[in-house]
């Protein structure tokens, strides 16, 4: 059995809360050029103008918001912000990734205790 994208969003609004993180970046420009090399879609807010906003934007894949990116003062050492994906295909990731020639770490599967 499958369920179409707009199935699922409906399904999952019945449970009452959907969470789209935001991640802290330096560099927005930086920010969108990894994650759209990574296949996500990005889009930068904008002012009721249509001007690019104060350094927000919205990412997401295949249509599904996954997080959004926000423009802060970030301590390098001490930033600790992500969040995680739960995907179809894990095992496909890293190989689109290392094609994007972007940093890639192999997956682990830790023990959870």
């Amino acid at each position: 059995m499958q369920l179409c994208r707009d199935c699922v969003d409906w399904l999952a609004a019945q449970v009452g809360v959907i969470s789209t993180p935001t991640l802290p970046v330096s560099d927005l420009r930086e920010a969108i050029e990894l994650y759209e090399r990574a296949g996500f879609g990005v889009r930068v807010c904008e002012d009721d103008e249509g001007n690019p906003g104060e350094g927000f934007a919205f990412v997401d894949l295949d249509g599904q918001s996954v997080f959004d990116l926000d423009v802060l003062p970030i301590d390098r050492t001490r930033n600790r912000a992500g969040c995680y994906l739960i995907v179809h295909d894990p095992d496909d990731w890293p190989a689109a990734m290392t094609a994007s020639e972007l940093p890639v770490t192999p997956i682990a599967d830790p023990p959870r205790g």
